[in-house]
């Protein structure tokens, strides 16, 4: 997820969804909303002045982005998911890193 702006109009992933859900407009606008309102939530969490100081785990980011998937696994359905994602709903997936994560927290402290 991009975390830079919360827009959702020009972006490669709503293109994506876009494309390969082509025709399924509810299912489209659904998980593009709900998107929307997560990378708002990120933005939030980026703009707080503590931040460094109170910066989440590694392992509270990854459990926003599995609550994202399994979101988007609800409004989609397994196949459409799979279309979108290009894997199975059921896969976990984590995006951060700990040990990377961790570090580069270190270093903005």
């Amino acid at each position: 997820m991009n975390t830079t702006h919360a827009d959702t109009e020009n972006d490669s992933f709503s293109d994506h969804v876009r494309a390969v859900l082509k025709g399924r407009d509810g299912k489209i606008a659904a998980l593009l909303n709900y998107r929307t309102i997560m990378m708002h939530k990120i933005e939030r969490m980026q703009r707080d002045p503590n931040l460094a100081r109170n910066a989440p785990t590694a392992d509270e980011l990854n459990r926003m982005y599995a609550s994202f998937l399994r979101e988007a696994a609800d409004i989609l359905g397994d196949d459409d998911f799979r279309l979108v994602f290009d894997q199975s709903p059921q896969e976990q997936m984590n995006i951060i890193d700990p040990g990377m994560y961790e570090q580069s927290v270190a270093i903005a402290r």
